[in-house]
């Protein structure tokens, strides 16, 4: 399909799109990283988008994007105001989530000024607001009573865009190759991302699902953290088609398309940008996204996955070198363990509050009080914690969003990733280094993504396995981390949900 090796943008090439706020914070709800909802395009000054997503073909939720110029404290700018809505099944669980946005940039070079955002499911609420000066970005997020604010430094000779209004540079011919790197701000982890568009070929024909005509257009890869997406922007600078992971597609689409149902009939009427908006009843969510992106292993077959000893298989993960891994279950009670404080200087880190891990609130404070007391034996002290959470919270999935702990202590339900926050939090408080992992489990002949923790007990055990979704201390050797650290781990894997294998070679249930 590839004609030439040009073509001609005239505006800024608005690659960088929120749909990462959707991704962070909708892909693979049901266990951590909140499931993957939306791709939005960006707009430059005076533009009306609608977006379509579909995944698995049925349609799952829009997303609806306005700029215009205006002035930010006295600099010329252009504001872009979004909502993106989604309702997907996880788990069996319809989940539905609102993320508003609003930013002012510079209208020529897409220099942030200032962000927020807003992401709202089943009653929570996050807010993430961000000043960006030359040299840092100045973050704050709340989510319940948590305030966390973070100074992002820039590192020197690296460019910082909006990811709402900018991508790479589009004032002349694109060509093949042609690749921007820049930084983007991550209003979930509070990190900045880098990223990189890079075009993949010029003068591919696509639909415009909104006149119906063959447009020509340039394919971009889109990189990040949170893995990639191919989008197809034609001459105008407008991203008519964005493919994403999950199986998940983005199409620019009319109003009308964008707010219709599954079966193309209006389900809903909506103020764009009014962040309480949702979906209504008769809106169908597509098949449930935890089974469609869960693993079907091939190789040895796993019998009785919560009683399994040890695991050795082959993991392959799209951009990654295929690894050989073993997990094997510590037997509870462990042999021994050390008591509370008597850990080495390298597990210091994770005892310090971080985003999400609201250590050393007074609520917090609280409960570690009542539940752990005066016990001294840091494996004793992690299975009252352990239990306590295990029997204090009830498992919802309708909760699509990262919320603090503060604010699951408040709320207590939630999924995986609310259980392992909560507890992680009560364990660093009371003294235990702790950290979360965010991976896979074994369930019914299948890999799900899941979070759980891992504490330091000391002893010849050292770091040990805590799942508190399990009604026991027993944590099988099917719990496989692809990540570990602190919550901000869990929205940064987004980019393995669909694109991994795993193939069992050997398993052992009993001694």
């Amino acid at each position: 399909m590839q004609r030439d090796d040009v073509v001609y943008v005239p505006r800024k090439l608005s690659l960088k799109m929120t749909y990462r706020q959707g991704l962070r914070v909708i892909i693979s709800l049901l266990l951590f990283i909140e499931l993957t909802s939306t791709s939005r395009a960006a707009a430059t000054a005076n533009e009306n988008l609608w977006y379509s997503l579909y995944f698995q073909s049925m349609h799952s939720g829009y997303s609806h994007v306005v700029s215009a110029p205006d002035v930010w404290q006295g600099h010329k700018v252009t504001r872009e105001d979004s909502i993106t809505i989604t309702k997907l099944t996880v788990m069996g669980t319809v989940v539905s989530q609102n993320i508003v946005s609003h930013s002012y940039s510079d209208p020529k070079s897409g220099q942030p000024y200032y962000q927020t955002f807003r992401i709202e499911s089943g009653g929570s609420v996050m807010d993430v607001s961000a000043t960006f000066t030359p040299r840092a970005v100045l973050a704050t997020l709340k989510s319940g009573s948590e305030v966390t604010s973070k100074v992002l430094p820039i590192p020197a000779g690296e460019k910082i865009v909006d990811g709402n209004t900018e991508g790479m540079s589009s004032d002349g011919p694109l060509k093949i190759g042609q690749t921007e790197t820049d930084l983007e701000l991550n209003p979930v982890s509070l990190t900045l991302d880098k990223q990189v568009c890079v075009v993949k070929a010029v003068n591919i024909p696509v639909k415009d699902a909104r006149s119906a005509k063959i447009r020509s257009t340039a394919e971009i890869s889109v990189t990040d953290p949170d893995g990639s997406v191919t989008a197809f922007q034609d001459n105008s600078g407008t991203p008519i088609l964005m493919l994403m992971p999950a199986d998940m597609v983005m199409i620019c689409t009319d109003e009308a398309h964008a707010q219709s149902d599954s079966s193309s009939q209006a389900a809903y009427a909506v103020n764009p940008l009014n962040s309480g908006t949702d979906l209504s009843k008769n809106y169908n969510p597509a098949p449930d996204l935890a089974v469609i992106t869960s693993v079907s292993p091939t190789g040895v077959v796993i019998k009785d996955e919560r009683t399994l000893l040890q695991l050795t298989a082959k993991l392959s993960v799209e951009g990654r070198k295929p690894e050989i891994v073993t997990e094997t279950a510590i037997p509870v009670p462990p042999p021994d363990s050390a008591a509370i404080g008597e850990a080495p200087q390298s597990a210091a880190p994770f005892l310090a509050p971080a985003p999400y891990l609201t250590v050393d609130d007074p609520s917090i404070k609280a409960v570690v009080q009542q539940v752990v007391g005066g016990e001294t034996d840091s494996y004793q002290a992690v299975k009252l914690l352990h239990d306590w959470v295990n029997a204090h919270m009830t498992p919802v999935g309708s909760l699509g969003l990262p919320r603090s702990a503060t604010d699951i202590l408040a709320n207590p339900q939630g999924v995986c990733r609310d259980y392992a926050v909560l507890y992680t939090t009560l364990a660093r408080t009371a003294g235990i280094p702790t950290k979360i992992n965010a991976g896979l489990v074994g369930f019914h002949g299948r890999f799900y993504y899941h979070a759980w923790a891992s504490s330091y007990i000391g002893g010849s055990v050292g770091w040990l396995p805590v799942d508190p979704t399990l009604p026991t201390m027993f944590v099988d050797a099917t719990h496989i981390p692809l990540g570990t650290g602190d919550a901000t781990v869990m929205f940064n894997l987004s980019g393995v949900i669909g694109n991994t294998k795993v193939e069992t070679l050997n398993t052992r249930n009993s001694l």
